[in-house]
């Protein structure tokens, strides 16, 4: 599936030309990457605070190794790896399956608002954009109070999940904020690189749905290390406009080949240094039959 995306999204594009290697952009990356994995590890210690009683170090080491995982691998296999070191602090495992939704939930929660203010200030204007932000966060709030999650998905709290007891502890507003963050360092981080590093030629509309359709793509674990699905999300926005496709593409690519970089540079980091304090070998887990058959199903 990768690598039918990665063909068409070059069809027609002299690879001769592919600048793919500048410092700014490595040093950009390793930045923003530090700072996504640190808003990852607060997202998930907001979550499961009440419940793990972990320091904030071990939520580190945990987003770190699910980092180099989801990049290093395929099919979301650092998820997989993130929840199963996880377990081994807990009693009640099946607490990971409402940490997972919460995960995911709110993931979806702040990458709809992006997606719903963008369009509203493109289409009506700031003010009538954030009126729009404010009635989607009246519909949130009452959702959540009718408890709408469990009227229709009844079974989160069947077979001892306990799904809203645990929502019901955590600060939703901060929750989001954080949530927001993450996909605002993304498209950030996407932006700089495009815009100001490659110079691409194209109008910040269609830039903003661009990285939009980048983030929803790298969201959905169908490709490996996210190649493939980057770049297809210029050939779903190059339908509607007119892109410059090689300074694009090298500017796309460029943040795939950088993130894998920096995402071996990591394992080798974690593998001594879980194996040292952790007894964690990272290669055995990874292998671990468990982790294979949950991959696998």
């Amino acid at each position: 599936m990768s690598l039918l995306y990665l063909i068409l999204s070059l069809h027609n594009i002299d690879v001769s030309q592919f600048n793919l290697f500048k410092l700014e952009t490595f040093i950009l990356i390793i930045i923003c990457t530090i700072i996504l994995i640190i808003l990852n590890s607060l997202r998930l210690y907001l979550i499961s605070k009440n419940i793990l009683k972990i320091r904030f170090k071990d939520y580190l080491f945990v987003s770190f190794t699910s980092f180099v995982f989801n990049v290093l691998s395929i099919g979301g296999t650092g998820e997989v790896i993130k929840y199963y070191l996880l377990s081994y602090k807990l009693k009640k495992k099946t607490d990971l399956f409402s940490f997972f939704l919460l995960e995911k939930g709110y993931g979806l929660v702040s990458i709809s608002i992006l997606f719903i203010f963008s369009t509203g200030v493109f289409l009506l204007g700031v003010y009538y954009a954030i009126i729009i932000l404010f009635i989607f966060f009246l519909i949130l709030i009452e959702v959540s109070k009718r408890n709408f999650y469990l009227k229709k998905i009844p079974y989160l709290n069947y077979f001892d999940f306990s799904f809203l007891s645990i929502y019901n502890k955590v600060n939703k507003l901060l929750l989001i904020i954080v949530s927001l963050l993450i996909h605002i360092i993304y498209f950030f981080q996407l932006f700089v690189i495009i815009y100001f590093i490659y110079k691409v030629n194209i109008d910040i509309k269609p830039l903003i749905y661009l990285i939009l359709a980048v983030i929803i793509l790298n969201s959905i674990p169908i490709t490996y290390s996210g190649f493939g699905a980057r770049e297809f999300s210029i050939v779903i926005v190059g339908f509607f406009v007119n892109l410059e496709g090689i300074n694009l593409v090298n500017s796309i690519i460029s943040l795939g080949l950088y993130t894998y970089l920096i995402a071996i540079i990591t394992f080798l980091f974690l593998y001594i240094l879980l194996k040292v304090n952790y007894k964690i070998d990272l290669v055995r887990t990874f292998l671990s039959k468990k982790i294979t058959h949950v991959r696998i199903k």
